[in-house]
């Protein structure tokens, strides 16, 4: 990947897919902070969602249907550690 800029000279960056080309740009610290939306929550706040509807026949409340899931503030900081947690959550880079 060619890296273009110099260092620190993007203050944010919202991903969309390839989270992979964006933490280089972390890691080489040309990105202060990269705000990641936390896809695992995404899914885990809608199972219990359902789980509640099928099994409990409990219908989603407001606060249900508009889930409010914080993005994760990723720097070069906590790089390490987010990265970890992310493969975690995909199964990759074992």
């Amino acid at each position: 990947m060619h890296l273009v800029g110099s260092p620190k000279s993007v203050f944010v960056v919202a991903y969309d897919d390839f989270i992979e080309d964006e933490l280089a740009y972390v890691q080489k610290d040309f990105i202060q902070v990269l705000l990641v939306e936390d896809v695992h929550q995404w899914g885990v706040k809608a199972v219990d969602v359902l789980y509640e509807k099928i099994v409990r026949g409990k219908a989603p409340g407001v606060e249900e249907r508009f889930i409010q899931i914080e993005p994760n503030n990723v720097t070069h900081q906590s790089m390490e550690d987010f990265t970890r947690d992310w493969y975690s959550w995909v199964k990759k880079g074992e």
